[in-house]
């Protein structure tokens, strides 16, 4: 399957830099991607679509003979608050915010990286199939969900997956399965770091938590009394 060619820029000077670069190196099925410095104009906060705004900066900014999407990203807020949004169904343009969102990953120990490739997905899908699926109101984790309120980005950020009626919406764009499941498998690498969903299970299972742990303490025991009897016995103790 042919990568889609994405060309990222980062609009001004970026608080996270250190995303993009792990995204240089981040290796897809279905996406490639080019980063792209742009300074950042003079402007009031709170960015908006219309004239002289994102929209002009990215459609100038976007080289359309190369690339397939674009997608720009910001440290400040943009108009009504989005954490993303299409600018321009002609050129595939979209942009993304890390404003706010930056604060609430990090007090639920979730990786930005997660966010920043959950956008790029987002964008890909979108573009593959004419702006479909449309975001449901609905939260379920998927890759779609609106997330009317921002905090709501932490359950598909956490663990994304593509819920039945957005992998229903895409088969029918495509009869070929492989799109599909190549992106079902990307999505399924993108979580939690395993420390925290240690931690979260043990405080979702507390009790469960505790039988496991009594278990684990017991076999230890038992094996290393096992290995010490027959270390005794082999070196005649």
């Amino acid at each position: 399957m042919k990568k889609v060619k994405i060309q990222i820029i980062k609009i001004g000077i970026q608080h996270h830099n250190v995303l993009f670069k792990k995204l240089e190196n981040y290796n897809s099925k279905l996406f490639q991607v080019s980063i792209k410095q742009i300074s950042r104009p003079n402007c009031d906060f709170g960015w908006g679509f219309n004239f002289n705004s994102l929209t002009d900066i990215l459609q100038n900014a976007f080289d359309k003979d190369v690339y397939d999407l674009c997608i720009g990203f910001i440290d400040t807020e943009i108009e009504n608050n989005y954490f993303s949004k299409r600018l321009s169904e002609k050129n595939n343009i979209y942009v993304v915010s890390f404003f706010e969102i930056d604060k609430i990953l990090s007090s639920n120990n979730i990786n930005l990286f997660n966010f920043m490739l959950l956008t790029i997905y987002r964008c890909l899908t979108r573009f593959k199939f004419n702006r479909k699926p449309s975001s449901h109101h609905e939260t379920k984790g998927c890759l779609f969900d609106m997330c009317g309120m921002k905090e709501d980005i932490i359950y598909s950020a956490s663990a994304p997956i593509i819920c039945q009626n957005c992998q229903t919406i895409i088969l029918e764009q495509h009869s070929n399965k492989q799109f599909l499941n190549d992106l079902k498998d990307e999505l399924y690498k993108i979580k939690k770091g395993t420390y925290y969903r240690i931690k979260d299970f043990i405080e979702t299972n507390p009790w469960f938590s505790l039988i496991i742990g009594i278990f684990i303490s017991i076999t230890i025991n038992i094996l290393s009394n096992y290995f010490y009897e027959n270390i005794k016995k082999l070196y005649n103790f």
